[in-house]
């Protein structure tokens, strides 16, 4: 995924166009179905490369409830990734101030939530 994602960064800059960031989503869902290989990479890249030429006009037809739904759906699976594994590979301290992290999102907002896991 990561040299798909670099492809994509190289043939997006010889096209003027912009950089890609990695999409969680696609490593989420890529680990939640076993899919793993060239086929999927393949696969991803055509999809990604259609949402790039086609995206506009897919958000202008789709109803407003299933970009959110994807975004609440994404949102579990991270937190149920990083609070619930990470029991298994954090230390008591760090797995705490995972949770004081989250508590400080939730509560504070982001700025602070970051500027906290920077110190």
């Amino acid at each position: 995924e990561m040299m798909l994602h670099g492809v994509y960064n190289m043939g997006s800059g010889m096209l003027s166009g912009l950089s890609a960031n990695m999409v969680m989503s696609f490593s989420i869902t890529c680990r939640t179905l076993g899919a793993d290989g060239e086929q999927f990479q393949i696969l991803l890249l055509v999809f990604s490369s259609l949402v790039f030429v086609f995206g506009d006009y897919v958000v202008a037809v789709l109803p407003k409830l299933l970009p959110g739904s994807v975004l609440v759906w994404l949102s579990a699976e991270l937190m149920a990734f990083w609070v619930w594994n990470s029991l298994r590979f954090l230390r008591a301290y760090e797995y705490c101030l995972v949770w004081v992290m989250i508590l400080m999102y939730v509560i504070l907002g982001t700025a602070p939530m970051m500027l906290f896991g920077f110190i």
